[in-house]
C-alpha cells in the first residue's frame, strides 16, 4: 500500500503538533489492514515533512509517536533523512535527539 506522507499527516496533526490518539487511530489501523498480508514494512517521510516545514519539535514528537506504536504492533520502520534538510549546527541537537529515539541508525 502506498500513502501520501502529507496527506496522512493532515489526519492528525493539531494546530502543528501531532495527536496521539489520532496518529494510533490513522496510522495503527494501516498498520492493521497491511498486517493481515504478512509482515509490516513502512519507509516513513512523515518526520521529514515536517521537519522540512520547520516543525522540529513536531518531528521529535512523531517519532516518538512511532515507538509507542512500534510497542503495540509488529511493524518494520525505515526512515531515511536527508541531510541537506538538516543545517548544520543549529539542528545538530535535534538530529542527535532524533537518532537517539532509535536503536540503530546507520549515516550515509
Amino acid at each position: 500500500m502506498f500513502f501520501d506522507a502529507g496527506e496522512q499527516l493532515l489526519k492528525f496533526m493539531v494546530s502543528d503538533w501531532p495527536s496521539a490518539l489520532r496518529f494510533r487511530q490513522v496510522v495503527g489501523s494501516m498498520i492493521g489492514q497491511v498486517r493481515q498480508n504478512g509482515p509490516v514494512r513502512i519507509f516513513g517521510e512523515m518526520v521529514t515533512v515536517l521537519w522540512a516545514e520547520g516543525y522540529t519539535r513536531a518531528a521529535l514528537r512523531l517519532e516518538e509517536l512511532w515507538n509507542k506504536l512500534a510497542t503495540e504492533q509488529p511493524f518494520s520502520l525505515l526512515c531515511a533523512y536527508p541531510l541537506s534538510k538538516f543545517s548544520g549546527g543549529k539542528d545538530n541537537d535535534s538530529f542527535l535527539a532524533i537518532s537517539r529515539l532509535y536503536a540503530h541508525v546507520h549515516i550515509q
